[in-house]
Parts: structure tokens; C-alpha cells; sequence
């Protein structure tokens, strides 16, 4: 290329421009404009000198970098005072580094299809060699982190709040307040329609929830509410032998000298072979257990899906974790439910929607239809105010002291609990449903007084009728006194 080099030399000089090669890549560059007349004698000049060489340029690769942007010289930009990295090779190292903090470093060494950690330690090793030459501040760093993750278990640290931004390629301050502010709105969203009681339930979530710091206790709590026991995949590979299932849900949590990791609830994950088993307390907390007939079941499901709507009650199932069960509350959408017609054809019933249950969808069945008995059973009783058409009376806590509250709440979950087990006793006398009910007796072991067996006795029956076919929505809608 030495003839070429000085043929193109000289024409880009006459030109006012500057001319760099690198083996078969060609840069012109200058500190003024360049009129488009400039391009096009640069352009035939280039072509020229490389035909009697048998060599033509890449026009795919052949492009003009206009005022403002970006230019790049093998990899680098050249567009400041000083040559940078750009994103794009700052992101082929930070995916190494990212994944190996979340997945741990040989299982990320397994996605990312190298033969084994030497080959993928080779690989990012080389890739910061050269990120040192050019940014050498942002690569030591990335090299600590890569060393550590390389040398250091994972599985010994305890995430905590990360001090500094998720983007590498902006201002760190801006990227900061961004965060903080993200994560308020984060939590004033989650929680700005709750009620007193479920702000108290995140409280003794995030106490309960040991291994972490509380804010990322906190964290998990807002995107999976339930989540209580999470880990990495690679903790619960090394540590219990369970891998993640198909579609499990990642949860984002902060990590020292590192943006974030990603853990996964209990429920997200399946034993292999040999694994020891976790306690029912963290896998199945519902605590029920059934001989019931799963057809049976899911046609008791069915039936009494399909007469919620004249009650006024929407019923979701939500993808929450393996602590969480579900819950009943007051609408505040407004709105209508909707049940089809009782045969093909007819228009279908609309009602106004007065209340909402959500039931965990990653529960089994027969825990899911627990669940929604007990929370009709909570509805049934008056515990959520009156229904429409005083249905059921009003027996709603009103302010209370410390002590009147807990004996009211106490009596509260012993009816809808009450409700539960006698429902399901139905579909199987040797059911068996934990000891939730004696966990409110207090230190006594006395049942409240204010339990209202009657009420409990009628709303039991009415649950039991739901689930056994379609109900008119003027026998749903009857006052029961």
C-alpha cells in the first residue's frame, strides 16, 4: 500500500484534509467543514489509486460522519478532546461483568456458550486490555469487579444499596438523582391506595425478611408482594440444588460496587434430584391438604367464579410470590363486572363493582380456592363493610385502641379462616389446613367473643352454594340476617 499511501497523502493535503490508515480501514479527517465537492474529488481520487492494486472500497462501509455526528476511529471516538470508548464496546464488558454478578460466573459462562472459564476470563480480560489503553479510569474499575467476581464466591455477600448510577455513560450525579427519584415514585405508587393495614404488612414483611438490607426487603416487596425468601440462581443451585423454572420472574435488588442483581422467589424454582426438601412454611404456606378431586375442584372454582358478579366483586389472579396468598378490599376503580348469560345467546349481567380479590395464580388449586373462600368469608361477614343490598351488615373496624384492634383483627381472621375450613370440609372431611386459626387466639388460646358464629354458619353455606351451580342474582343479593 506504500503507492497508494502516497498518492492518497497528497491528494487529501491538496484537499485540506488529513489522511490515517489502519490495514484496510481509511480515515480523512479535518478541523473545518469539507464542501460536498471535496467528498466526491476524495472519493474518485481513493478509487483511482487502489485500481491498479485490483482493490476497490466497501461502499457499505464508505460513509461521511457530518457536523455533530459521531465519529469513530476502530472503535474509538474521536470526537472530544480525548479518545473514548463507546458504548457499544463498553456494553461487550459490562455484560460480562452484569452477568456474572447476577447469574454467577460459570453459569453465565454457560449462556454465553464458552468452553470454560479460562476461555470467557481470556475473552474479558483481553476486551478491558484494550478499554484500559483508552479510558484507563472506567476500565480499572471494571477490571476490580471482574477479578472479584472471578476470584470470590458469590454467594457471601449481602446485597445492599448501590451509591452510584446504573449507566455508565452518563453524568453520575443526573444518573443518581434519576434513581432516587424513580424509586420514590416506585414506592409512592405501590403504596398510595393501600390501606393502614397492608402499609403495617409491608412493615412486618421487610422485618421478617432477614438475609437483605430492609430497603431491598422493601424492593421485593413492591415488585413481588410475598416474595419472601429469595436468592440468586446460582445460590440456589450451589446452596439447594433447585433451578429456576421455565418463565420464572427475575426480582432486581442493589449490590455493592455493582448497579443491581436479580434473585428469584422460591416459587420460581424446582428441585432436582437429590435435593433436600425446603420447609412447608416457605413452599406451600396455605398449609392445605386434600384428598379433593381436582375435577371437582375446578368445577367448584368455576361456579363459584361465575356468581362473584352480582356481589359486585372482581376476582384477579395476581403473579405474586410463595408467602403471599391474597387479599379483599374495597374497589376503587368504579366500574362494572361482568357475567356471561346463563345460555348462549343472552346479553351478558352487568353490575356495579364494589369489591376486589386478588388470589395468587402460582398457588395450587386447592390453596387458590382457600384463598378465595377466605376472603369471601372476610367480604361475607361484614369485615369490609356492608354489601349492596344489605346483603351482609357493615362490622368494618372503626379507629380503635392498640388492644381493641388486635382483638378485633383477631376476630376477623378467625371467622373468614372459620369460613375456609368449613367450606373445604365439604369437599373433603380429612382436610387438613395448618394451625392459622390458633396463631389468633392470643396467649389464652380463647376464641374472641365478638366471633359471630351465626353469621359465620350462613356465610359458609352461601360459599357452598356458589360453588355447587349458578345462582339467580336475586338469591345472591338476599339479605342474610
Amino acid at each position: 500500500m506504500r503507492d497508494v499511501d502516497d498518492v492518497v497523502t497528497h491528494l487529501a493535503e491538496s484537499l485540506g484534509l488529513r489522511y490515517t490508515r489502519y490495514s484496510d480501514d481509511m480515515y480523512f479527517s479535518s478541523r473545518r467543514l469539507v464542501r460536498h465537492e471535496k467528498v466526491d474529488r476524495l472519493l474518485v481520487g481513493v478509487k483511482k489509486a487502489l485500481t491498479p492494486l485490483g482493490m476497490r472500497l466497501n461502499a457499505k462501509k464508505t460513509y461521511v460522519a457530518r457536523p455533530g455526528a459521531r465519529r469513530s476511529v476502530l472503535g474509538i471516538l474521536v470526537d472530544g478532546p480525548t479518545p473514548r470508548l463507546t458504548r457499544e464496546y463498553k456494553r461487550r464488558i459490562t455484560k460480562h461483568v452484569r452477568g456474572a454478578a447476577s447469574f454467577g460466573i460459570e453459569q453465565h459462562s454457560r449462556h454465553q456458550e464458552f468452553k470454560g472459564l479460562a476461555e470467557l476470563d481470556a475473552h474479558v480480560t483481553g476486551l478491558l486490555s484494550f478499554a484500559h489503553m483508552v479510558e484507563p479510569g472506567w476500565a480499572e474499575k471494571q477490571l476490580a469487579d471482574w477479578k472479584r467476581l472471578r476470584e470470590i464466591p458469590l454467594d457471601h455477600e449481602e446485597p445492599v444499596i448501590a451509591q452510584h448510577g446504573f449507566d455508565p455513560f452518563r453524568d453520575e450525579d443526573v444518573e443518581v438523582s434519576l434513581a432516587k427519584a424513580s424509586i420514590d415514585d416506585l414506592i409512592r405508587g405501590a403504596q398510595r391506595y393501600r390501606s393502614s393495614s397492608d402499609y403495617v404488612q409491608m412493615l412486618e414483611f421487610v422485618g421478617r425478611f432477614k438475609r437483605y438490607a430492609p430497603f431491598n426487603a422493601m424492593v421485593v416487596h413492591v415488585q413481588k408482594p410475598g416474595a419472601r425468601y429469595v436468592l440468586s440462581s446460582s445460590e440456589w443451585m450451589s446452596k439447594h440444588r433447585r433451578v429456576l423454572k421455565p418463565g420464572a420472574q427475575p426480582l432486581m435488588i442493589f449490590q455493592p460496587r455493582g448497579p443491581y442483581m436479580l434473585v428469584y422467589d422460591v416459587g420460581d424454582t424446582e428441585a432436582l434430584p437429590g435435593a433436600l426438601p425446603l420447609p412447608k412454611a416457605i413452599t406451600a404456606p396455605a398449609s392445605v391438604s386434600s384428598r379433593a378431586d381436582r375435577k371437582e375442584l375446578v368445577k367448584v372454582w368455576h361456579h363459584t367464579e361465575a356468581n362473584l358478579a352480582p356481589l359486585g366483586v372482581r376476582l384477579t389472579l395476581v403473579n405474586h410470590g410463595a408467602s403471599s396468598c391474597g387479599q379483599a378490599y374495597r374497589s376503587r376503580s368504579g366500574g362494572f363486572v361482568e357475567r356471561s348469560g346463563s345460555r348462549p345467546g343472552d346479553q351478558p349481567e352487568m353490575y356495579p363493582m364494589l369489591f376486589e380479590i386478588e388470589v395468587n395464580r402460582n398457588l395450587p388449586l386447592l390453596d387458590r380456592y382457600a384463598t378465595l373462600a377466605h376472603e369471601l368469608g372476610h367480604l361475607l361477614c361484614g369485615h369490609l363493610g356492608a354489601g349492596s343490598w344489605d346483603t351482609w351488615p357493615d362490622r368494618q373496624l372503626r379507629p380503635l385502641s392498640e388492644e381493641e384492634h388486635m382483638t378485633a383483627h383477631a376476630r376477623d381472621e378467625v371467622e373468614a379462616e372459620s369460613i375456609a375450613y368449613m367450606v373445604l370440609r365439604r369437599l373433603d372431611p380429612d382436610v387438613q389446613m395448618g394451625d392459622y386459626i390458633t396463631g389468633h387466639l392470643g396467649l389464652d388460646q380463647q376464641v374472641p367473643e365478638s366471633v359471630a358464629l351465626n353469621l359465620t354458619f350462613k356465610a359458609s353455606g352461601l360459599i357452598i352454594e356458589m360453588g355447587g351451580k349458578r345462582l339467580s342474582a336475586t338469591k345472591l343479593q338476599k339479605p342474610k340476617r
